[in-house]
C-alpha cells in the first residue's frame, strides 16, 4: 500500500500541514507526494527516505477561472487514474480533484484547511465554492482544521483536525490579563496587511499595552 497526498503546493515552500502530514505518515508507509512543481528554492529541506516526490501539469495562469480550472481537472483526473493503483490511501489538498477515477479499494481523504472560496475574486468564488464542496463529498471522510470550514464545506463524515501536541492534557495557566494578539500561520500575501495596520493604531491611539505577534513561515515575496 502507498499512501498519495495530492497538493498545489511545491514540497520546497515553507512547510505547511500538508507537507508536516507526509512526514508523519512516512515513518510507516511509502508517501507518494504530487504537486505541479517541486523545484528547490533557498529553503532547501531534506527529503525523507520514504517521500517520493512526483509532478502533474497544471495551468498556473488564470487557475481560478472556472474553464482553466475544468481543464486542470480533467487532467488531474487521468494523471491520479495512472498513478494510484488498489489498495493505495489517498489524502487530497487539491480542490481540482473532483472528478475521482473508479480504482477498487482505494480510499480518499479530503483535507480542507484554508478558506479558498473567500481568496478567489468575485467572477470565479462561486466556482471555487463548487470544488470545495465536491471534494468534501467525494471522499471517503472530509478532515477539517475549524468548526467554520465544517459548516461552510459540509460532507457525510467530517473530522476535526487541530494542531496535535505531545503533551497530554494541557491546561494553560490562568493569566489575569490578556495583552498580546497572536496569529500563527503561514504568513504570505493572502495575508491583509492593511487590517494588521488598522489594528495597531487603533492600539496606538487608545494607549493600550497590548503587542500584535505574527508567528509563522514567511512566503519570499512578502
Amino acid at each position: 500500500m502507498r499512501v498519495h497526498v495530492f497538493s498545489r503546493s511545491n514540497w520546497y515552500e515553507p512547510h505547511r500541514i500538508r507537507q508536516q502530514l507526509a512526514m508523519l505518515i512516512s515513518t510507516n508507509y511509502l508517501v507518494e507526494y504530487h504537486s505541479p512543481e517541486n523545484k528547490k528554492n533557498e529553503l532547501d529541506f531534506d527529503l525523507p527516505i520514504n517521500i517520493n516526490l512526483n509532478e502533474f501539469l497544471f495551468i498556473k495562469k488564470f487557475a481560478s477561472l472556472p474553464i482553466i480550472s475544468l481543464i486542470n481537472a480533467i487532467i488531474l483526473f487521468f494523471y491520479t487514474k495512472f498513478v494510484v493503483r488498489q489498495g493505495d490511501v489517498v489524502f487530497n489538498f487539491s480542490p481540482e480533484l473532483i472528478f475521482i477515477p473508479k480504482i477498487p479499494d482505494v480510499k480518499i481523504y479530503s483535507f480542507i484547511n484554508d478558506d479558498f472560496t473567500s481568496m478567489s475574486p468575485k467572477i470565479s468564488a462561486w466556482w471555487m465554492k463548487y470544488m470545495m464542496e465536491k471534494m468534501a463529498l467525494n471522499a471517503r471522510a472530509t478532515l477539517y482544521v475549524s468548526t467554520k470550514l465544517i459548516s461552510k464545506y459540509k460532507c457525510s463524515k467530517t473530522i476535526l483536525f487541530y494542531p496535535w501536541t505531545d503533551v497530554r492534557n494541557f491546561v494553560m495557566p490562568k493569566v489575569t490579563k490578556k495583552n498580546i494578539i497572536l496569529y500563527w500561520g503561514y504568513i504570505s500575501l493572502a495575508f491583509d496587511f492593511s487590517v494588521l495596520e488598522q489594528m495597531a493604531i487603533q492600539i496606538h491611539q487608545c494607549s493600550l499595552n497590548m503587542k500584535i505577534l505574527l508567528v509563522g513561515p514567511v512566503e519570499s515575496s512578502v
